[in-house]
């Protein structure tokens, strides 16, 4: 199962779209459906559910369902297969994408039983972690806020920064399980 969202790209003058499949990412040549790479990326149950993230010429992507498979990397995008250029393994993005915003990568995380996370796009390291979520949830960012939705229906507005974690609200908006993509 791929049920990430395709995501059209450029580089160099090539109009493609990403598909994130059960075992690759894969960029396709837009005007034909020609593979123009791939990127093998295995997990468990082979299945990506979180949208990949095109930023300039670099991509992110990442994965959950727990155990090696759950990572998050950044690459470099060229003529040729992207070359990698880090690799989070404390990235585990089950049923959510990741957003990135002013040089940051944040995300709700599976790992330690769930936790949202502010990552680095230079290099990958973890800038801080906070861990009062449940483990999948989904979260987008506008007006500089993150708006973050857990798995246990608790809505939540932080600042998107890296100088650790804000949080400015809290109301707990839905009963039972809420696994949103």
């Amino acid at each position: 199962p791929g049920y990430a969202t395709p995501i059209p790209f450029t580089y160099a003058r090539e109009h493609g779209v990403l598909v994130f499949k059960a075992r690759a990412m894969v960029a396709l040549k837009l005007a034909t459906g020609r593979e123009l790479w791939r990127i093998d990326w295995r997990s468990f149950y082979d299945c990506n559910a979180s949208t990949p993230t095109v930023i300039g010429d670099k991509l992110f992507i990442s994965t959950g369902y727990g155990g090696r498979s759950a990572r998050g990397a950044l690459f470099q995008l060229g003529p040729t297969p992207p070359r990698q250029l880090w690799l989070n393994k404390d990235i585990g993005t089950k049923t959510s994408s990741a957003v990135v915003y002013g040089g940051h990568v944040y995300c709700v995380s599976e790992r330690n039983r769930g936790q949202l996370m502010c990552v680095s796009l230079k290099d990958g390291t973890t800038v801080w972690t906070e861990q009062s979520f449940a483990p999948y949830g989904t979260l987008m960012i506008a007006d500089g806020k993150l708006i973050i939705l857990d798995e246990k229906g608790a809505l939540v507005i932080a600042d998107a920064s890296p100088d650790g974690y804000h949080e400015l609200a809290r109301a707990k908006v839905l009963d039972g399980r809420c696994w949103v993509m």
